[in-house]
């Protein structure tokens, strides 16, 4: 069967200082039941050894292109592969990551069939230091607009990205893969999601480890900046979009205040001595039950 009728992904990798699993992540997609695709790997100014490893990686098959650039982040490094693609779909799929052997096809089958779909992706899975189903709402607006529902892993068309200016490089802190979601929104994408796990995220320890206070810090210029950026999307679904903050920094605080007052109760005195007296009541209660 000829293969220049159907159509190519471009899959997009940025690398920065994580050359260990770089390869896990090409594997993967060379594994795939669909092999029409390309492999672009940017590696964004790396000070492990991307280089040689991204090099070497090349050399396993031709379909395997390399980009060494100056660190210039995820969002740059994301674009300057997408701008040196050729796929008619894009895969954007992080180094640490990986997708199952059949997410190419599944999504390609279901992008050729339905005209009206313009981003496709599947249910994930955590692996790495922590494991289990990633717990996905389905596509759902405006849930869209106060929750990513949508990995940065989806493949879309590269129609609907060349209406958008790409990912925003102003998404400094993470969220840009969302960022470029609600741009493609208001260019009146549409998003398929499969019940099919396609894709499997990497947890890793320090990962798991924050500092709660910056990572607040963080999480409130992002909130504001994803606002400022699609402001009359988020205006067609709420008169006051920056009262949402409001709200959020509120439930945030109530719910900090909870965990505290919960955790000083479990450490009081008075509540380990109740639990020590109360303990053989229980006890003979469970072996009456």
């Amino acid at each position: 069967m000829k293969n220049f009728n159907l159509p190519k992904v471009s899959v997009i990798i940025p690398c920065y200082n994580q050359a260990q699993y770089l390869l896990e992540a090409v594997q993967s997609v060379l594994n795939q039941t669909y092999q029409i695709f390309e492999i672009i790997i940017i590696n964004d100014g790396s000070t492990d050894n991307t280089k040689e490893v991204a090099d070497r990686i090349k050399e396993l098959d031709d379909r395997i292109k390399v980009i060494h650039q100056a660190n210039l982040g995820l969002s740059a490094a994301r674009n300057s592969g997408i701008t040196a693609s050729t796929g008619q779909y894009i895969l954007p799929l992080d180094a640490d990551d990986k997708i199952d052997a059949k997410y190419l096809e599944l999504g390609i089958n279901c992008l050729s069939e339905k005209n009206t779909v313009d981003v496709f992706y599947g249910e994930g899975i955590f692996f790495g230091d922590k494991t289990g189903e990633w717990d996905l709402p389905d596509f759902e607006m405006p849930l869209m607009l106060t929750r990513n529902l949508v990995y940065c892993s989806a493949i879309f068309r590269r129609t609907i990205f060349d209406k958008t200016k790409g990912y925003n490089q102003n998404m400094k802190y993470g969220w840009e893969d969302w960022d470029l979601w609600l741009s493609m929104l208001e260019q009146g994408a549409r998003f398929y999601k499969s019940n099919e796990p396609l894709f499997y995220y990497r947890v890793k320890e320090k990962s798991m480890v924050k500092d709660i206070a910056n990572e607040n810090l963080k999480r409130q210029y992002l909130e504001q900046q994803l606002i400022v950026n699609h402001l009359d999307l988020y205006k067609q679904y709420f008169p006051e979009p920056l009262t949402i903050l409001r709200e959020l920094d509120t439930l945030r605080m109530e719910k900090a205040a909870f965990e505290k007052y919960k955790k000083e109760i479990y450490n009081s005195l008075s509540y380990r001595v109740g639990d020590f007296i109360l303990k053989p009541f229980k006890l003979i209660r469970q072996l009456f039950k």
